[in-house]
């Protein structure tokens, strides 16, 4: 207990010692991510599109789906259907900014919630215009294929795509702290790493 109480005393006389190298290397890595995060990574926004699967009859006189529980079920069985390529595929086709299906669906997830008819599609996008086109477009075409799907018409959009004008993506204080804390470390390691080298060099030119 007595040596780990001195060594204890040993580091944090150390750290006291060396405080404003480690400040100082501290602040220039917490600036350089800062500039990173302001700068250099692109922001990215979300749109969202809320569909509403509601009571109707099929065509030919398809049965009526009145039932609630199996309305709620129907809610989390559009929302894989959305994501298959049935309705990626097309809308990869119409889709701003998108290669390819599967970098379409990478852009996409679908909400839904507990003992509630609505579903909702939601977008990322490099910019509010891209992400909220992309959200209207995937809405659209699963409400143009569902009849073909299922044999009933069924699905309504609740209203156009809203872009939050503000980027979900980066950051800039989770980002900035998680940087702050990580430089803290690092610095205070590489002063131990340099202490630890200046007692061993010590030992070897006295030897």
């Amino acid at each position: 207990m007595e040596q780990d109480g001195i060594q204890l005393f040993t580091y944090s006389k150390l750290i006291r010692k060396r405080f404003w190298a480690i400040s100082t290397f501290t602040l220039i890595l917490t600036l350089v991510g800062a500039l990173i995060t302001f700068f250099y990574i692109p922001p990215v926004y979300e749109a969202r599109v809320q569909m509403l699967v509601n009571q109707t009859t099929g065509e030919e006189g398809a049965a009526v789906i009145g039932d609630v529980n199996n309305q709620l079920k129907l809610v989390k069985t559009y929302g894989e259907l959305i994501e298959s390529p049935r309705i990626m595929g097309p809308a990869a086709e119409e889709a701003p900014g998108v290669k390819s299906q599967r970098e379409l669906k990478e852009k996409v997830r679908v909400e839904t919630q507990t003992d509630s008819q609505v579903l909702t599609i939601v977008v990322r996008g490099d910019n509010t215009e891209e992400a909220a086109s992309t959200a209207d477009i995937i809405a659209d075409t699963f409400k143009n294929e569902i009849p073909d799907l299922v044999g009933v018409d069924n699905v309504q959009v609740l209203s156009k795509a809203l872009a939050d004008p503000k980027p979900v993506q980066p950051q800039p204080l989770l980002y900035i702290g998680l940087t702050l804390i990580f430089s803290l470390i690092l610095s205070t390691v590489f002063v131990f790493l340099q202490e630890i080298w200046r007692q061993e060099s010590k030992k070897e030119s006295g030897s």
